[in-house]
């Protein structure tokens, strides 16, 4: 299952790649009615979903540079769904990443 932001940026993406598209064509070939056309299609791919989803980084957490310390770690044990944590200059001790990754084995560490 997908995130809103996850699906609003891939809309977003296509909608922009489209909207190029539309302002490349419209200068090469000026016809009003083709004109409109276009740029009603890039009004339309903003309000429908997204066709293909882009992949994005879904579950990740980035504490670096935060006061978080091994007492935090008791609540991030409950993300299940976890699949990335970065830990870079934190007062999270060597005991606390291993504690971490085997409550969540498929979560990645950085440290």
């Amino acid at each position: 299952m997908y995130s809103v932001s996850a699906l609003l940026i891939s809309n977003l993406v296509f909608a922009t790649l489209l909207a190029v598209l539309a302002a490349t064509l419209t200068r090469l070939w000026r016809n009003p009615q083709f004109a409109h056309a276009l740029w009603l299609l890039v009004l339309v791919k903003l309000v429908t979903p997204p066709l293909i989803l882009l992949p994005l980084p879904e579950h990740a957490l980035v504490l670096s540079r935060t006061k978080v310390t091994d007492k935090g770690i008791v609540h991030l044990i409950k993300l299940k769904q976890l699949q990335h944590v970065s830990l870079q200059s934190t007062k999270v001790t060597d005991s606390g990443v291993k504690r971490l990754r085997a409550a969540l084995p498929a979560c990645k560490v950085g440290r």
